[in-house]
């Protein structure tokens, strides 16, 4: 990490962006070194994930005071709040909620985290209507499953019967006439309906996400190496917003300072299912971030990695 920020601020004096930069490492990289002070022990593992379990649980009942068990038109805001920033939240939710579903013994706790995961796919997905939290939501939660479930043939075979059948429901439902007549957002996830996304393919008044990757695509070939400078570009994708600011050069340490958290928190899930928690959690938001966010909205991400590193380095009784 010191090593990115280095590169940061000598590559903000080459390119003058010094503002820019310093609002990256305040909003992104400042709360992993914050996050890394943090001593972790099991029982405050447990805390936490009881504790966020009841904070998600509060947060579908302030939205659902909001918007009603009702079909809407529109796509929900609180308080001025962007819906992808709301689904995104609820996406961290939907995995605590997962978590407690796969991994607790008692039957009624099931019971109620196993509804809870449900409202909240429904706001996410017929309320919000947000492609990015619903799909990154849904492949977390499976590969959280996958990875706390038994490792013999027959239970990878139920495992994946499952998954397959949630998939399958989730597609029917998304496709089906009659959810769309009633839920008109879920239209955003048809192919017809992304392919008249202004959002996503553009159009004469907004510039859409595929516009913006293009655009750093070509920026990176016009310069490979050292990129733009911060602030150049905003491209709705972590890895080509970095590389089209910090160039080749910049994203070498980038990746190896993801793959190396990646794989500490990967290698002691069989130790620890709270590390295939903590595996699924930074895979959402970091595949989250390949769509959605620009470089100064990564806090969620980097502080989460201090805190899982932060655990993952705290000796264990």
């Amino acid at each position: 990490m010191f090593a990115i920020i280095i590169f940061c601020l000598a590559h903000s004096i080459i390119f003058e962006t010094y503002d820019y930069t310093f609002l990256v490492l305040g909003m992104s990289f400042i709360p992993y070194f914050f996050s890394r002070f943090i001593v972790l022990e099991d029982r405050d593992v447990d805390f936490i994930i009881k504790m966020l379990y009841v904070i998600g649980i509060i947060l579908l009942g302030v939205y659902y005071h909001y918007v009603g068990l009702h079909a809407v038109e529109n796509r929900f805001r609180v308080d001025g709040r962007h819906p992808v920033a709301i689904a995104a939240d609820f996406g961290l939710a939907a995995i605590i909620f997962s978590y407690v579903l796969f991994t607790t013994k008692n039957f009624f706790v099931k019971l109620l985290s196993f509804c809870l995961l449900i409202s909240t796919f429904y706001l996410t997905v017929f309320v919000l209507a947000t492609r990015g939290a619903s799909f990154t939501g849904l492949m977390a939660i499976t590969l959280l499953y996958f990875m706390l479930s038994d490792k013999s043939i027959k239970d990878r075979l139920k495992s994946i019967i499952i998954i397959a059948i949630v998939i399958g429901c989730f597609i029917y439902t998304i496709n089906h006439e009659a959810f769309i007549k009633q839920y008109p957002m879920l239209e955003r996830f048809t192919l017809e309906g992304m392919l008249k996304d202004p959002s996503l393919v553009g159009s004469r008044r907004y510039t859409g996400r595929t516009d913006l990757m293009v655009k750093s695509l070509r920026m990176i070939m016009e310069k490979p190496f050292l990129g733009y400078g911060l602030g150049s570009v905003y491209s709705h994708n972590i890895i080509l917003e970095w590389t089209a600011s910090l160039g080749l050069i910049g994203l070498f340490p980038f990746l190896l300072f993801i793959f190396s958290i990646f794989s500490k928190l990967f290698r002691r899930i069989k130790y620890n299912p709270r590390f295939a928690l903590f595996f699924t959690l930074m895979i959402y938001v970091f595949v989250l971030r390949m769509v959605s966010f620009a470089m100064v909205s990564h806090k969620a991400f980097f502080a989460l990695a201090g805190v899982f590193l932060s655990y993952h380095d705290t000796p264990k009784e």
